[in-house]
């Protein structure tokens, strides 16, 4: 950000710079023109796609996973009605998973209604989406600068590396690939429209940002990444540098530029607006009381210098990165996190300087790091959005600043070296198979639910998303001891964890453990009562109140278990109908007692009294020695 503010007010003297100007123009002009080892047209695009393919192929066989696919997708009834006019209006008001973004919903229900519940072809449909972001990304870079082999590079390492195996193989991050795709469509309609500017031109400029918007808020920063590329490689600002060779577009004044991006930049607040709205609705952003500003600043300059050292040294991927300033959490960030988020502030300090003293020879530094910069800006944790560091999947659209900083400035190495066109394309074919292997590996801790969170806990420590994770993974599978292990240690690790509370009493209950049980949900409630609600919460909620009172009938509180009820039925009507419903059919195949007297207390609670009854005496001829507590339960159904 510092250098993107100096760039703002380039005096235009710098044009007097004559000599080393002109020698930088000049590398520029013969770069392009002169380029060993051009690609042809159709080979690199063929080339790209097939190794994308070959990297990312296995995940067509890949399921679904239990983190965040279940309410994007396989639970969410919306997205299987299929492309209905219903869920594609519905699409333009929800605001489920704490965003607001209608594109993204109708591709899922467009996946849905072509393959139903085989993931397959979810997941076929983002690769296909990367592959043709990897080709737009090639045609605009050599379209732009004519540095066809650079342009191929640079789109190599975009379509292989391991940091963007998270927004390809998971498929509740759909968003991600979509509004890039949208994204690169836009800047493709802005060269078209710097060419020969007017109205016509720029509202389809104007509708690529809207889509982009439409698949993933996090494009607000695009009227951004637009004048940046007015800076290099379009050269369209005057007095800055001498025009393009390599992609001709008329100069125009710095202040008409600024004006020109206004109404994109309307609609970037505009999408602001609407994500805080919704993400506060979900309980999604973090206050200055949970997250102090200080430890965000800490973690956001962690965050910078953390995303590149593993964009050049990639290892230690996880799906979600634990926040060691998270002042919730029981272990507080030591002197050596403190020491190293200093460090990263003057890495990123330092850097920010370098690219702006290179602003006039090398040009492409500046944009490339001024893009990295700039793009980050909305998750890198200002504004606390979730709990998590950093995430890979942030940096699918900023990485592409550092990765053409990168190409170009080797290149320029290899020119002034007179290094020789094989050499060039060893190192340049090395680099991108040493990145088809980790990202291959990569793409291995995807295959299912099991093996992303296991991996996730191998790389990170206090990991307390992937404890449960995988807890929730193991009880779907049956290993229930091994699985309460792991949410005792995300309860142990978040003292804020409600979820894992009801997941421990759950557990505890199948095993007849009824008044340790009963300890965890009340322990989830006191939890969840000290803090506002949220739609999250509330299901949490729903779901302690209604096993606490499954419990209480086990241990013969019928009273608390009348309470309970009435509670969760509150919380969520529909579903509490629908565990009603549920349970009825259990007992019709399973009858029991205890089970008899759960559904008189709950029907109760729906106002059918005949039935409630009904339950009752189906409860006494199973088990006659209830006829006793007969008058506490009846007492409990007059006084709730």
């Amino acid at each position: 950000m510092i250098a993107f503010a100096s760039a703002i007010s380039m005096p235009k003297q710098l044009a007097k710079r004559g000599t080393r100007k002109a020698a930088s123009d000049a590398t520029e002009r013969r770069k392009p023109g002169r380029e060993r080892g051009a690609i042809p047209a159709w080979s690199g695009y063929l080339m790209l796609a097939l190794l994308t393919a070959c990297v990312y192929g296995r995940v067509l066989q890949y399921p679904f996973t239990n983190y965040d696919d279940r309410g994007y997708i396989t639970e969410n009834f919306r997205i299987q009605a299929g492309l209905t006019w219903q869920t594609v209006a519905w699409s333009f008001t929800s605001i489920e998973q704490a965003n607001w973004h209608p594109a993204t919903w109708i591709s899922h229900a467009l996946d849905w209604e072509l393959y139903g519940g085989n993931a397959g072809g979810h997941h076929a449909t983002s690769l296909a989406l990367h592959i043709l972001n990897v080709w737009l990304l090639y045609y605009l870079l050599k379209k732009s600068t004519r540095a066809v082999g650079r342009s191929f590079i640079v789109a190599g390492v975009f379509a292989l590396h391991p940091f963007n195996v998270q927004s390809v193989a998971w498929v509740a991050e759909r968003k991600n690939v979509l509004s890039t795709l949208f994204m690169l469509l836009a800047i493709a309609a802005y060269g078209w429209y710097a060419r020969n500017p007017g109205w016509t031109r720029y509202s389809v400029v104007f509708t690529g940002c809207m889509l982009g918007l439409a698949a993933k808020p996090m494009l607000v920063t695009l009227p951004g990444m637009l004048l940046i590329l007015d800076y290099w490689p379009l050269r369209r600002i005057a007095g800055w540098s001498e025009p393009s060779e390599a992609f001709a577009v008329p100069q125009v004044g710095i202040r008409k530029l600024l004006v020109e991006k206004i109404p994109l930049a309307a609609l970037s607040v505009a999408s602001s607006v609407i994500t805080v709205v919704a993400q506060k609705a979900h309980g999604a952003v973090q206050t200055a009381v949970d997250f102090p500003y200080p430890a965000r600043f800490e973690n956001a300059f962690s965050a910078y210098a953390a995303y590149l050292v593993k964009t050049f040294w990639p290892s230690g991927f996880a799906v979600y990165y634990p926040n060691p300033f998270d002042p919730t959490l029981p272990e507080h960030p030591g002197w050596g996190i403190v020491a190293v988020s200093f460090l990263s502030l003057i890495l990123v300090v330092a850097l920010s300087v370098v690219a702006w003293r290179q602003r006039l020879v090398r040009p492409y530094l500046t944009a490339g790091w001024l893009w990295y910069v700039l793009v980050l800006i909305p998750v890198i944790g200002i504004v606390q959005v979730g709990r998590q560091a950093m995430a890979d999947r942030y940096t699918y659209v900023p990485l592409l600043g550092i990765f053409v900083g990168a190409v170009w400035g080797f290149c320029e190495v290899a020119d002034r070296r007179k290094m020789s066109s094989s050499l060039r394309r060893g190192i340049a074919a090395a680099c991108l198979l040493a990145l088809a292997i980790l990202s291959w590996r990569e793409v291995g801790n995807w295959a299912s639910s099991y093996h992303l969170w296991t991996h996730a806990l191998e790389v990170t420590t206090n990991n307390y998303i992937a404890e449960g994770g995988l807890g929730n993974d193991l009880v779907v599978h049956g290993r229930y001891d091994e699985a309460l292990s792991h949410y005792q240690r995300a309860a142990t690790l978040d003292a804020q964890d409600a979820d894992a509370r009801v997941n421990i009493g759950t557990i505890l209950e199948s095993r007849g453990q009824h008044h340790e049980a009963a300890e965890e949900y009340e322990e989830a409630l006191r939890i969840l009562s000290a803090r506002p609600r949220n739609s999250a919460d509330r299901d949490t909620i729903f779901a302690a109140n209604l096993n606490l009172g499954n419990t209480c009938v086990e241990l013969g509180d019928y009273t608390q278990a009348r309470i309970s009820y009435k509670r969760a039925m509150v919380e969520r009507p529909a579903d509490f109908l629908g565990y009603v419903g549920r349970l009825k059919a259990t007992l019709a195949q399973q009858p029991s007692a205890a089970g008899y007297v759960m559904l008189s207390l709950a029907l109760q609670e729906t106002g059918d009294e005949t039935q409630s009854a009904q339950a009752l005496r189906e409860a006494i001829a199973i088990e006659p020695s209830l006829s006793a507590a007969i008058g506490a339960i009846r007492e409990s159904q007059r006084n709730p």
